[in-house]
This record gives C-alpha cells, sequence and structure tokens, in this order.
C-alpha cells in the first residue's frame, strides 16, 4: 500500500520522450494476476520548443500497454508541491487497482490509438497533427514539427489547428545571416536573408532582401544583382557584377574602393618630356620662389641675411659678414640641396685667402680654376671697395649633393653647418667645418638636367652662348671690375 510521502522522494528514473521530453517513473509494482505486465506510476512532462513543460505534466497510471488514470500536476514543476487532496486521490487510486487479483473484462480499457489528422511540409519541414483515442482520460490531439518542436495532450482540435498553423509560420519564417570583410578601413557586411530550404527570400515586387552593406570611408549598400559601376570627371569604369558570393564579389570590391579612395588622374594625360642639357639661367631669388619649376636644379634652398649685388640681374650673392656688437646673430646663412638628375656649376669667392684651400680636400680635383688674388683696393660701381687676399673656386654639385654656408657660426632655424660641401654625394669639406667670418660671394654660372642614360653629365662643352654668359652691363658696356674678374674669370667663358 502506498502513502502520500511517496511524492516526498525523488522519481526511481527517468525516460526520454520522442518529443523531447521525459518520462519520471514514481513507482512500480508486480502484477498481482500472474501476468508479466506490472502497475506502473509515471510523470509525463512534455518539451515545448526544446525546453520540459510542466504546465501541460501529468501523472499516468498504467498497467503494461493499457492506461487507466491520468492527473494533470496543474502546473507543478516538483512532486511534493502537488495538492494534497491530489496526492490522496493518486494513492487511493493506485491502492485500489493495484489490491484487486483481477480485472472484468469490461473495466479493461481498450489500446489506445493515434491516427494522423493532418500534415503539411513546408521549405523541406514537416508538421503533423495526431488524434489519439481509446484512453481513460479521452481523445486528445498532438502536434509535431521536424524541425524539433512538439506539443502533446491537446484537449481541442481547435486547440490543436492554432498550434498546428504556429509550427508551419515558424518553418515558414526568413533566416537572416551576415558576414563582415574588410579592405583599407571600409568594413564590407554581406546580409543574407533565405528561407529554411537556403531559397532566396523577396519582397512582394520580387526583389530580394539580401544587401552588400559598405561603412567607413565609403557608406554605400548595394542589392544584389548589382552592376557595380564608378564614374568620375574622367568617365565610367565597369567592375563587375555583385552577386553575394563572397569570395567574387570581394574581387570586384576591392579594386571598385581603391577607385574611390584614390582618384585616377586623366588616363589620357601624357608626362611631357623634360628638358635635357644645359637649362637658362635665373637670379637667386627666382630659384628660392620657383623651387618646383623644371628649370630650378634646387631641391631645397634656404638664404637668410643676403643681398644681391647691384646691376647683375640677381646673379652674385653675397653673404653679410656681421662684425659689429653681437656679432654672428645678423650673419648670412645659406643652405642648398641640388635635385636628382640635375648639375649646379656654382663659383665661391671670399675675402678669406687661403680658407678655400684648407677647407676643401682634394681641391684639385673636386674644384676648378682654383685661383687667389692681390687686388687692392677697386671702384666697382661708384664703391669702394677692398678685396685684398681674395680667392675663388668652381664646384659642380649633382643630385643629391649639398653647400651649407654659415659665415660667423651662429646659425638660426633650420640649422645651417659653418662650411659644408658634398660632391656626388661625398663630403667634400674637411672636418667639421671652420667659420669663413669674411666676405663671401657665390654665382650660379652653370644648370644642367641629364637623362637617365647620361652616365657622366658635365663632361660636355659648357655653353658660351649670351644666356650663359656672367656679364656685367652698364648702359651696354662692359666694366671690367673686381667682382666681374673673380666671379667670371676675367673674359666671357661663362
Amino acid at each position: 500500500m502506498l502513502s502520500t510521502s511517496i511524492f516526498n522522494s525523488n522519481p526511481k528514473s527517468s525516460q526520454r520522450r520522442r518529443d523531447g521530453g521525459k518520462d519520471f517513473q514514481i513507482t512500480s509494482t508486480p502484477a498481482l494476476d500472474g501476468t508479466n505486465s506490472d502497475w506502473m506510476m509515471k510523470w509525463e512532462v512534455p518539451a515545448v520548443d526544446g525546453r520540459l513543460d510542466y504546465d501541460s505534466a501529468e501523472i499516468v497510471v498504467s498497467k503494461g500497454s493499457l492506461e487507466y488514470y491520468r492527473y494533470s500536476t496543474e502546473g507543478n514543476a516538483q512532486l511534493f508541491r502537488l495538492p494534497s487532496g491530489l496526492k490522496e486521490r493518486i494513492v487511493n487510486d493506485w491502492n485500489t487497482l493495484t489490491a484487486r487479483e483481477e480485472i472484468s473484462e469490461e473495466e479493461v480499457p481498450q489500446s489506445p490509438k493515434t491516427t494522423t489528422v493532418r500534415e503539411e511540409t513546408v521549405r523541406g519541414i514537416t508538421i503533423t497533427m495526431t488524434m489519439t483515442t481509446g484512453t481513460l482520460t479521452g481523445t486528445y490531439y498532438g502536434v509535431q514539427s521536424t524541425l524539433g518542436g512538439s506539443r502533446g495532450r491537446l484537449k481541442t482540435q481547435e486547440e490543436a489547428e492554432e498550434v498546428f498553423q504556429s509550427f508551419l509560420d515558424q518553418a515558414n519564417r526568413p533566416e537572416s545571416s551576415s558576414t563582415t570583410r574588410e579592405y583599407r578601413g571600409v568594413e564590407i557586411t554581406f546580409q543574407d536573408t533565405n528561407y529554411k530550404d537556403g531559397e532566396d527570400t523577396l519582397n512582394p515586387d520580387g526583389i530580394t532582401y539580401d544587401l552588400i552593406i559598405l561603412k567607413g570611408e565609403i557608406q554605400e549598400s548595394f542589392t544584389p544583382p548589382h552592376e557595380l559601376i564608378f564614374i568620375d570627371q574622367w568617365g565610367s569604369r565597369e567592375f563587375g557584377t555583385l552577386t553575394m558570393n563572397i569570395d567574387s564579389d570581394m574581387a570586384i570590391l576591392e579594386p571598385y574602393i581603391d577607385a574611390r579612395l584614390d582618384p585616377r588622374q586623366d588616363p589620357e594625360y601624357v608626362e611631357p618630356e623634360l628638358p635635357t642639357g644645359l637649362l637658362p639661367l635665373y637670379s637667386w631669388g627666382w630659384y628660392e620662389k620657383n623651387n618646383a619649376n623644371v628649370n630650378c636644379p634646387f631641391e631645397s634652398i634656404y638664404l637668410e641675411n643676403v643681398y644681391t649685388v647691384a646691376e647683375t640681374d640677381g646673379r652674385i650673392l653675397g653673404l653679410t659678414d656681421d662684425d659689429f656688437i653681437a656679432a654672428g646673430f645678423d650673419s648670412g646663412l645659406v643652405k642648398l640641396r641640388v635635385k636628382d638628375g640635375y648639375r649646379v656649376r656654382i663659383k665661391i669667392m671670399t675675402q678669406n685667402r687661403g680658407f678655400l684651400e684648407e677647407n676643401i680636400s682634394n681641391l684639385d680635383s673636386v674644384g676648378m680654376d682654383f685661383e687667389t688674388y692681390d687686388i687692392r683696393d677697386a671702384q666697382v660701381f661708384n664703391q669702394t671697395t677692398n678685396y685684398t687676399d681674395t680667392e675663388k673656386v668652381k664646384i659642380d654639385l649633382y643630385g643629391g649633393d649639398m653647400l651649407e654656408i654659415d659665415i660667423d657660426g651662429i646659425s638660426g632655424s633650420p640649422k645651417v653647418k659653418n662650411f659644408y660641401i658634398s660632391q656626388r654625394g661625398e663630403q667634400v669639406s674637411t672636418g667639421g667645418g671652420s667659420k669663413i667670418n669674411d666676405e663671401t660671394f657665390l654665382a650660379i654660372i652653370e644648370v644642367e638636367r641629364y637623362g637617365e642614360d647620361d652616365l657622366d653629365p658635365g663632361s660636355g662643352e659648357t655653353s658660351t652662348s649670351t644666356g650663359n654668359v656672367l656679364a656685367l652691363v652698364v648702359g651696354g658696356g662692359l666694366i671690367i671690375a673686381v667682382l666681374y674678374m673673380i666671379l667670371s674669370s676675367g673674359g666671357g667663358e661663362e
């Protein structure tokens, strides 16, 4: 004989149901009629959407395949919480059944019979409604879906129809997924919307819900199939058709993004041929202001506290020698770097006799026409100037070569070395560079731009045309003066 304490113990065992639920065995006993069948009390808990549904759980008393009693647990998820009256009714029914030696034929219930009422397949998913009859508790319905959901013990067919329709709707509901890639800071999202059988979901107009979304420096979205075209000021370019195949679409999108981020030049533009050979000569001021011009040989040019000698068309540059109080703060600074592919021939003259010879190593090989002078007072453009102990030299500078002069060794910004010269990439000035600390003049006497095939620029004849002659002319007459003698070698050479 059982007492209600049976519900205070855990079930003896459990078994998984076809619908995903579980049957818990509460108790059992050998049959008293000598058959192989025994009495069993089970707690049947169905599954809904993959989870145990205690709201529709029931306790069943059966013998073999015959069901005698079925009781609702009234939503209780623990047996000991069953109402006391329900516990007593279940125990009394159990004790009455198991105490009887035999059962009359008319009391034996018929075997339950389950038939299919309705079945439908959508998107590869089958939903089935069944009806079970011949149970002590009457007829009930069940609905199962091959997608995984099920509902059992439904009392009416109307209730089963509602569940059946909800399973149909679930099977026919589109699913969205997305894959994200990145290229040059642009996030590319492939948003794919399909039915469960893989078919594209279409709107009422027959257009897919699929999207390719670009975020970042480019903000755009495309609905495939989409022919990707970009139009700029030079015309249109076609990149291909986007089809939601990620690999092939990325092969189309990457050059498209490149085109959007890197504006192209005119496709019909032809790079003009740059002049080669000797170029026209200009003033120092022109070179300083026209750094990007093809006729300017200087990659960079920095001048401070300098002046050009009157009536020389700005072609003779003087560096101020500040010998007053706080000397050096207003002294001349020059810093030049030659562009690749150019040669510049510069004449340097200084009153510090012996300076060039002492501060340019291998002067005979790196310089040309080195000369010294002992010229006394002279009239130059109505100015009395003493050029005693003067010397000058010509030197060729090539692409990347530099010339730096800080007359008094107190440079401002940018920093300028006291005396520095490089030729063909090698430093030809000695040591750290001594201070000149005396009058210094520079003149550009020849500029050449050479082609890539010219392995020895400057090896040919120098120009003697009027455009390359450093002549000092006043009123049409040639003045033979100190600066002309020093910076022009006294004749019409350059």
